[in-house]
């Protein structure tokens, strides 16, 4: 019983840092994007 809580706590832990992962992907993606297109109508 108690191995399984540990479980799905270890799964949330992993799941929280797989959601930031691709947060600061998509943000660094968007900031590649906009600095781009600035630079690209300048």
């Amino acid at each position: 019983m108690a191995d399984s809580d540990m479980d799905i706590a270890q799964q949330q832990e992993t799941w929280r840092d797989f959601c930031r992962l691709t947060l600061w992907s998509c943000i660094g993606i968007a900031a590649l994007l906009i600095i781009l297109a600035a630079t690209l109508v300048w």
